[in-house]
């Protein structure tokens, strides 16, 4: 959204690719996604997935000859106390803030977004994890082999044993940054 204005309305290459000649303001189309219901955001859910399967280069990797690299994190928004979900939480290096938490797949190689959450300010990556795997594993339609050539890039919020248990026992390769390095460096060998 915050890009509407500023690169998607001034570039006329896009508005000819899509049938258009010019493109609604980012107010207008504030306005219009305000105007939504749940189940209208269910039916965008389903046409992403539809155009992930149709168009995403990350649903048709090779895994039998490339390693899938997917990345997990949840970065903090900060944003005004009025905004809706908006809660005081954990933003890096500002304290006392307020915003929301946008957990996040990425498929690295190919630059793709394949989960988009939005959740309130307080919820940390600790707490999404799992969810946000599964959802990826849906979106992918990831089988058992497939999974068994993942590699899971994972930020430190989620490096608690539960969550790294958790992954292992899919079959997925793992890169973590642990919580508890000390504990982690003691059971290293010398």
């Amino acid at each position: 959204m915050g890009e509407v204005n500023t690169r998607v309305r001034p570039d006329q290459s896009v508005q000819c690719a899509f049938g258009r000649q010019t493109c609604a303001e980012q107010s207008t189309i504030s306005d219009t996604l305000n105007a939504c219901a749940s189940e209208n955001a269910q039916q965008l859910r389903q046409a992403i997935q539809i155009i992930l399967c149709q168009h995403g280069q990350s649903y048709r990797h090779d895994y039998e000859t490339q390693w899938q690299l997917l990345d997990v994190d949840v970065p903090g928004m900060p944003a005004g106390r009025l905004g809706e979900g908006v809660t005081k939480g954990y933003f890096a290096h500002q304290k006392n803030r307020r915003g929301r938490q946008l957990g996040r797949v990425l498929a690295t190689w190919y630059d793709e977004i394949i989960v988009d959450r939005l959740y309130e300010g307080k919820r940390q990556l600790d707490h999404r994890l799992i969810e946000l795997i599964i959802l990826a594993e849906n979106a992918l339609e990831l089988t058992e082999n497939q999974r068994k050539r993942t590699i899971l890039r994972i930020d430190g919020g989620g490096g608690e044993d539960d969550n790294i248990n958790w992954v292992l026992a899919r079959d997925y390769h793992l890169l973590v940054k642990v919580k508890n390095w000390r504990r982690a460096k003691s059971c290293a060998p010398p």
